[in-house]
């Protein structure tokens, strides 16, 4: 399974990506909401995995193209706001889950199995 984690903040990035190497997932980063969308069409990871507060794109905008070209595409939102209007914002926009920071890992593995192929 390929995971792309998009996350600007390159310390909790560095760590979820560590964290979910140890558990034998392929990994693939990005640091900004245009990387993420621009990875999205190059590499077709599984899920992704992306946090809402990034520079270029944020991810309300990420997600939108990324659902206008992969509309199947499992997207897992991790986002420090916890507002509820947020995470219904997030699934009526097409994620498949909203997590809030700081991320219970062990919640986060099983919303990410759900979704092997």
């Amino acid at each position: 399974m390929i995971i792309l984690v998009a996350e600007d903040d390159s310390r909790n990035r560095e760590m979820l990506v560590r964290r979910l190497l140890r558990r034998n997932y392929s990994v693939l980063e990005a640091e900004n909401g245009l990387s993420v969308v621009e990875m999205a069409k190059a590499q077709h990871p599984d899920i992704i995995l992306m946090d809402i507060a990034m520079p270029e794109l944020n991810g309300w905008e990420a997600l939108a193209q990324i659902h206008a070209v992969y509309p199947e595409l499992p997207v897992i939102i991790l986002s420090a706001h916890s507002m509820i209007d947020d995470q219904r914002r997030a699934i009526s926009a097409g994620a498949v889950a909203y997590l809030s920071k700081p991320i219970d890992f062990d919640r986060l593995l099983i919303k990410i199995e759900q979704f092997r192929r």
